[in-house]
């Protein structure tokens, strides 16, 4: 790279990157004569991880300076991960990262599956630059969890390439490989590798784990330990904090036995050195799209019910609509960007009877800034604490969950200490 050029340069580099490989895997049809659903093998498109590592070191020149990766190492050793446990110091970390979207395009709609790789210690300016698609493929298509196993079977080939040193010398299956690898075979690669993030919101994990009798909506609400949501037992259940039977998480033992399927177990289990705990949830979708719509749900209906905009003779749309000028106001003011189209009724009521504020994840975290401040005013007003006796603690909880996550914004990599304390300390 050279200097003020340095982007150019790197975009130029990327089009000669490694070559995508195809795979044979099952793709799901409906037989036409029958109507019945069947599978094919066709050949699908990907890139190795092993590939796009060797290229982005040794041909486009990327490096991650030996103290960062000493410092990684160290601190995670000291916090007791499992998988930090005796690593060489100048070893890359590695992630995958797996979800699904819906794509809209002018011949209508699909649901995408897609995996991605990357280096946790690698941010550049653009995160585009840092997630490297390894293939993605329409929802329609997978053969029930068939398909997804045979990706994550090469997936699963080529990071144990990266984590053995040297390029593959046979394929999957022992297969011989293409001329182009087989002129790399046993080449070294520059940095040792291991694998330290898997990483993908619920449905990911389920999909690919396939958790034998566990999910976020089941009895086992928990694919670490024992912990559950549903039982006769008071000590099992996981709002039990203290004198409980969920404090032990599983070893690898114990998760392959407890949650693993008796057939069709995921490829990744094959891993060098695999341990759950390299298992990772996504943020956003665990606090900006969980935890954020019940927070920011709850709060403005208090405020709708507590006639901040109207009284009962107001319809609710009318009070939505008064709130969400109210916001922009307060956007403008504080010169913050926000997408958030106006509020509606369908974003706040759910059919089942949810009160879930639903929001895009950064427009959430917005939204509970405001209602900080909203909450706040309305628990100082006459009548609050009569109103609602929880209107202050609602007030402090939702103050706290805005100073958590600022904290979060504001921290570098690795947090201090201190940091908990500082978040929960008193307002």
């Amino acid at each position: 790279m050279s200097g003020k050029n340095n982007s150019r340069d790197w975009w130029r580099t990327l089009k000669k990157g490694p070559a995508i490989e195809f795979i044979k895997l099952p793709i799901k049809y409906v037989d036409p004569d029958d109507g019945v659903a069947k599978f094919e093998l066709q050949d699908w498109p990907v890139m190795d991880p092993h590939s796009i590592s060797a290229f982005l070191f040794d041909e486009a020149g990327l490096r991650i300076p030996t103290a960062t990766l000493r410092e990684y190492w160290e601190h995670n050793a000291r916090f007791h991960e499992p998988w930090a446990q005796q690593v060489a110091l100048g070893t890359m970390p590695l992630g995958i990262y797996g979800d699904s979207a819906r794509v809209s395009t002018k011949f209508g709609s699909t649901n995408l599956v897609g995996v991605w790789f990357s280096f946790p210690l690698w941010k550049p300016c653009s995160v585009r630059a840092s997630r490297f698609l390894l293939t993605v493929i329409p929802d329609e298509k997978c053969w029930k969890h068939h398909t997804m196993t045979t990706i994550m079977r090469r997936v699963t080939w080529s990071l144990n390439c990266l984590m053995d040193g040297a390029h593959p010398s046979a394929g999957v299956y022992g297969e011989a490989l293409p001329s182009r690898l087989q002129a790399l075979a046993g080449k070294k690669f520059l940095y040792p590798c291991k694998l330290v993030e898997i990483r993908g919101d619920w449905q990911w994990h389920k999909r690919i784990w396939r958790f034998f009798q566990c999910s976020w909506n089941s009895h086992k609400m928990c694919y670490m330990c024992k912990a559950m949501a549903v039982s006769d037992d008071p000590a099992d259940l996981y709002w039990r904090y203290e004198n409980n039977n969920w404090e032990t998480q599983f070893s690898l033992e114990d998760f392959i036995a407890e949650r693993m399927p008796p057939t069709g177990i995921c490829p990744l289990l094959g891993l060098r050195h695999f341990h759950p705990s390299m298992i990772r949830w996504c943020m956003m979708h665990v606090i900006h799209l969980g935890l954020l719509f019940v927070c920011n749900g709850s709060s403005m209906n208090l405020l709708l019910r507590f006639g901040v905009f109207g009284n009962d003779a107001v319809s609710v749309n009318v009070k939505l609509a008064r709130a969400y000028n109210r916001f922009r106001r307060w956007t403008a003011q504080n010169k913050i960007e926000c997408s958030q189209p106006p509020f509606t009724e369908k974003m706040l009521f759910k059919k089942n009877s949810d009160i879930l504020l639903t929001a895009k994840a950064y427009n959430g975290r917005v939204i509970l800034q405001w209602l900080c401040e909203e909450v706040h005013a309305a628990s100082l007003q006459e009548g609050a604490e009569a109103f609602d006796p929880r209107f202050k603690l609602i007030s402090a909880a939702m103050m706290h969950m805005a100073r958590f996550l600022g904290g979060l914004e504001r921290a570098g990599r690795y947090l201090k200490l201190g940091f908990w304390s500082d978040c929960w300390a008193a307002m």
